[in-house]
């Protein structure tokens, strides 16, 4: 893992956004005056911390150097191959589509920062996982999360997506509060 416990503990308690990277080269990128545009991942879920975090990735003066992923997962369970049933109800079907009409709306506020911004929308039944795998096929620069602050309780039964990726990304991560 990645994430150190002194990182660990400040994306736990702490009450503002909180931008970890892990590695150092990571942060020279834009110091460097590298002319190749940043890739970011904005996991969206259609939540108020996840629009959050496209308002402020919208509000960035990133005036086309940076492209932007805006990913959305539709969580599937698995167990016992319940996921057939699942992908064939009509709930599940009007979800997608809400789902996509969410992603479109979002991807034209971020396009007030850039005219860069791609829709992808998986299913799958590992939210964090399919964040991860996302970023490292599009070679991400950032992660961008919006922080839902679970409860103790909450985090335990079902965990934190926002915890597993921080742990496990290889770019930097910006959670938003």
């Amino acid at each position: 893992h990645l994430l150190g416990s002194v990182s660990a503990g400040v994306l736990h308690y702490a009450q503002c956004s909180v931008l970890l990277v892990p590695h150092p080269d990571l942060a020279e990128h834009s110091l460097s005056g590298a002319t190749a545009p940043l890739r970011f991942l904005l996991a969206y879920d259609g939540s108020e911390p996840a629009d959050r975090a496209v308002d402020l990735c919208a509000s960035l003066p990133l005036q086309g150097h940076a492209s932007i992923t805006l990913l959305r997962v539709l969580e599937l369970v698995t167990l016992y191959r319940q996921d057939l049933g699942q992908r064939m109800s009509p709930a599940f079907r009007d979800e997608k589509r809400t789902a996509q009409e969410e992603l479109e709306a979002a991807a034209e506020r971020l396009r007030q920062a850039t005219p860069e911004v791609e829709i992808k929308l998986l299913e799958s039944d590992d939210l964090s996982r399919s964040i991860l795998e996302t970023a490292a096929e599009q070679h991400s620069d950032l992660i961008l999360l919006g922080h839902k602050g679970r409860s103790a309780i909450k985090r335990m039964l079902v965990g934190s997506a926002v915890a597993r990726v921080a742990a496990q990304t290889q770019c930097a991560l910006l959670v938003v509060r």
